[in-house]
């Protein structure tokens, strides 16, 4: 969890006037810049301390985190909730649906203590006392939600494979999808009395080879009368992946997401 922190200045003017009194501050510091990423919840943890960076409890007060692009011409207020009032730790969560409208870049924060009366008093985040801090909103380095790619199902080539005892089997074998080397896989199958094998191959190759002498199996689904959608999830980065059966009877569809 990422971390800010800030800093009330007792028994001082907003403009720091005490500054020039001769009278040590040290000022706020340890702050970095603040990252949220599109697609997932981001909680972010706040600390209140006071200008010699000691906890403070801010009790009596509502804590307001003000958003707005670096032009000022959109703003949004996330209220902060108390996790340990008494050591003035406060969490604000940015949810994904948070962020689904916003586009990525930079923007400005700056937040507010408000008592009951509506009396308003700033909290400083950066060490030479700013008021307001930046904070960068990302996209791709975690994927947003992309929907699911249906793979296609009619254009799978047949191999009829004769064994050295004579007998002989197919296999359909899909063409290669790209998997961009992404650690998440994430596959649907759904099927309606299907009856067979269904082989997830993937390959690490730059060029997918045709004849499958570089390629792996990921997992293998066997399966018996099965009328369901089956979800499976795996961590392993490649370059493209394939699917291989020994029928496509039942076989209804393929969602395939990374």
């Amino acid at each position: 969890m990422q971390k800010v922190n800030l800093y009330k200045q007792h028994n001082a003017p907003l403009q720091l006037a005490m500054a020039s009194t001769g009278k040590i501050i040290n000022n706020p510091m340890y702050n970095r810049e603040i990252q949220l990423y599109k697609g997932i919840r981001n909680p972010l943890e706040l600390s209140i301390k006071t200008q010699d960076r000691k906890a403070i409890s801010l009790q009596d007060k509502t804590l307001f985190m003000y958003i707005s692009k670096l032009d000022g011409s959109a703003k949004w207020v996330k209220e902060l909730f108390p996790t340990d009032i008494k050591w003035g730790s406060y969490e604000v969560v940015f949810e994904r649906e948070d962020l689904e409208e916003l586009d990525a870049g930079f923007y400005n924060a700056y937040f507010l203590a408000v008592n009951d009366e509506g009396e308003e008093e700033i909290l400083y985040t950066g060490e030479n006392w700013e008021t307001k801090f930046e904070l960068e909103i990302i996209e791709g380095v975690y994927d947003t939600f992309v929907p699911s790619k249906e793979i296609k199902l009619d254009d799978w080539t047949l191999n009829k494979v004769r064994t050295e005892d004579g007998k002989s089997y197919e296999t359909y074998i899909s063409s290669a999808i790209k998997a961009n080397n992404s650690p998440n896989q994430g596959f649907a199958f759904t099927t309606n009395e299907f009856t067979g094998r269904i082989d997830i191959l993937g390959t690490n190759d730059v060029e997918p080879d045709v004849e499958l002498r570089n390629w792996y199996i990921i997992d293998t689904l066997d399966l018996t009368e099965s009328s369901e959608t089956i979800g499976k999830f795996y961590t392993v980065a490649c370059t493209y992946i394939k699917f291989k059966t020994n029928t496509m009877t039942g076989l209804n569809k393929i969602l395939y997401r990374n």
